[in-house]
């Protein structure tokens, strides 16, 4: 019998909506979300797959548009995750990937919860610092949104005061940032 290999890992596009219109994103900004009953169907696939495979760990990325606008459903992928996991005495992760520009107590108290239940880990999409950032992260209304996740990474910082090798940053380079390159990497790097 030929054994083959299953996928215990999958990236999971929660929405196409996003509260930001960059001028290189593919989105449509479509309203549509993933529903309860397709992430349990992933999860439960995912768990099998891992199970069927041999391996003690399943994970997901959760990824948009901008997953944040969708907490609820990313709590119901937290809960069924971990619960599937100890049934099936099996490790559970979870990658977000935001833009940080979201942050209420709601989801900062989710995300605290259940880092200390799962293995998670957030990037955030940050292009460099303000002037390099602000060129293409804009907002509906067409102004720059660092000053949104300016706000919001000491929150992200303290969620992941213990383990702060799961938070990370990711940003667009491009020919109008690659000249700021040094000076984006040196604000990532000390601030």
């Amino acid at each position: 019998m030929k054994w083959k290999w299953m996928p215990a890992a999958a990236s999971l596009l929660l929405t196409e909506d996003c509260n930001l219109r960059c001028t290189y994103c593919f989105e449509k900004h479509n309203k549509k979300k993933m529903s309860n009953e397709v992430a349990l169907k992933s999860l439960e696939f995912l768990s099998n797959n891992a199970i069927e495979n041999k391996q003690n760990y399943f994970s997901v990325t959760m990824f948009g548009g901008e997953p944040l606008l969708q907490p609820d459903l990313m709590e119901f992928i937290f809960k069924n995750g971990h619960r599937i996991a100890q049934e099936k005495k099996i490790h559970f992760s979870v990658t977000i990937i935001t833009n940080a520009t979201i942050m209420s107590d709601k989801i900062f108290n989710m995300l605290s919860y259940w880092n200390t239940k799962i293995s998670l880990s957030v990037q955030l999409s940050v292009d460099g610092k303000k002037e390099s950032h602000d060129l293409y992260r804009i907002t509906a209304a067409g102004i720059g949104s660092f000053y949104l996740i300016e706000k919001n990474i000491p929150k992200f910082k303290e969620i992941f005061k213990n383990n702060p090798k799961s938070l990370n940053i990711h940003g667009v380079i491009n020919k109008k940032t690659l000249p700021k390159l040094y000076e984006n990497y040196k604000m990532f790097r000390e601030e």
